[in-house]
Formats: C-alpha cells, structure tokens, sequence
C-alpha cells in the first residue's frame, strides 16, 4: 500500500483553529488527528484508486449510534469498502478490528480498510471460504465500483 505522504491537504488557520478542507463534504472541519488520516484516506481513494468523490461517504451514518468514517458506494449504490481512520498515535492491531464488525454486519461490503495513516489493514470478504482475507493494497475504481 502506497504511503499517503504524497498528497497533500488543504489547511487554513481561523480563529486560532487549523481546519482541513474536505473535497466531498465540501467544507472546512477542524484538523483533529483522525480527520487528518481521514482527509489523507479520501484524496487516496480520489487521487490513486480514481474513485469519483460522488461514491464516497465521509462520516456515513448507518444508524443512531454508528457512523462509519468513510464508505465507497459502488455503481449499484451498494457499499464496496468501509474505511476505519485512526489517529497516527493509535496502533492498527486486531483489538482495533472489533469496531469493523458492527460495519460488516450492517453494511455488507467487500472490501475493508483499517488506517492510521502509516499502518494500514486491508481485506477482502472471500464468497467461497465465508471469510476475510488480508490483501496488500485495494483495487482501482474500475475493479472496485461492480
């Protein structure tokens, strides 16, 4: 998997406030750790993988009490990758995986993506076996998107 330093973010300062600039919600939010590797996470998937910005769900709310940090809806609106961000303190290890399951229950995808913005986790659901698979890096939109 591509390290994300390459990209760059959008950052401005008001009010004693850093703020990053979120190309999908198109607004400005406050430049906490996690949003930070969340933004770094959304231009991957736009700059890299080329999935259009109108497939991905920032902060997608699957109910009351649960949101996701991003989801990759694919052609057929169904969801195709749920991404976890972590801050860069927080370690990517299997206690970490625990909040995915409560994704995948509800919505199903195939592909998961578990970052910190330097360690990184991703898998694919294998139909045959019924099982998650640890893969080494997430496929372009083209492959994605079906």
């Amino acid at each position: 998997m591509k390290a994300f330093g390459r990209h760059t973010l959008k950052i401005k300062e008001e009010e004693g406030r850093k703020l990053l600039w979120d190309p999908v919600r198109k607004g400005w939010f406050s430049a906490f750790p996690e949003e930070k590797v969340r933004q770094l996470a959304i231009a991957f998937l736009i700059e890299e993988l080329k999935v259009p910005s109108i497939y991905i769900a920032p902060e997608w709310k699957i109910n009351k009490s649960l949101r996701a940090d991003i989801v990759v809806f694919g052609i057929d609106l169904k969801p195709k990758l749920v991404v976890e961000c972590k801050a860069p303190d927080k370690s990517i290890n299997p206690a970490t995986w625990l909040q995915l399951f409560e994704y995948i229950e509800k919505l199903r995808p195939k592909y998961l993506w578990l970052t910190n913005g330097r360690q990184h986790w991703i898998a694919i659901f294998n139909e045959e076996t019924n099982k998650w698979q640890q893969i080494e890096t997430l496929p372009q939109w083209d492959d994605l998107k079906l």
